[in-house]
């Protein structure tokens, strides 16, 4: 019983992260500027912010909530 409770509070806390992240990433599409076949940032924060939303989602345990999913 006790790894469903677990599992529901980590499902809650993914979709919180994955909300920040959707947030974040829709901020720096919004900024984008298109010259001819070039883009660039709106802002020189935009990479920075960037690599912070790789990086939460590479410390995700994507192979061990898989594991849980198909258990």
């Amino acid at each position: 019983m006790s790894d469903t409770i677990d599992w529901k509070s980590r499902a809650h806390q993914l979709e919180a992260v994955i909300m920040r992240l959707h947030d974040n990433l829709e901020g720096i599409v919004m900024g984008i500027e298109e010259e001819g076949d070039r883009s660039y940032f709106g802002s020189t924060n935009d990479a920075d912010q960037l690599k912070q939303i790789w990086q939460k989602l590479d410390d995700i345990s994507w192979v061990k909530i898989l594991r849980a999913v198909k258990a």
